[in-house]
């Protein structure tokens, strides 16, 4: 598992305690985390299969001018912690939206 973040550090808007644990509680369970890097393109494997829960997907990722690849069998992507004051992007969009202003997805989590 690899956590990719654009941020300095993760969890940045927790307590120095929570940051703290959080983080070595994800690098003792394995996960390698990359700060400071950001995903440039998400695109189909080559090797597609029939079955949509079949497919992988390749991540490329951008730290400093230095592209890199990362194969993947699930991508999960968040949008981060705070909403924005500007009205552009996905706050902007008509994309269904609950009560408290989420964004409405189904049991597989898309919209």
């Amino acid at each position: 598992v690899t956590l990719v973040h654009r941020g300095d550090e993760i969890l940045q808007y927790a307590t120095e305690f929570n940051r703290k644990t959080g983080l070595e509680r994800l690098q003792k369970a394995g996960i390698e985390i990359m700060t400071g890097t950001s995903v440039v393109e998400v695109s189909p494997d080559d090797n597609e299969g029939s079955n949509v829960m079949d497919r992988q997907c390749r991540v490329t990722i951008q730290k400093d001018d230095q592209l890199d690849t990362l194969d993947s069998d699930i991508l999960l992507w968040t949008a981060g912690a705070m909403a924005t004051n500007t009205q552009q992007g996905i706050l902007n969009s008509k994309l269904p939206r609950d009560s408290s202003g989420r964004i409405v997805t189904d049991k597989y989590l898309q919209v």
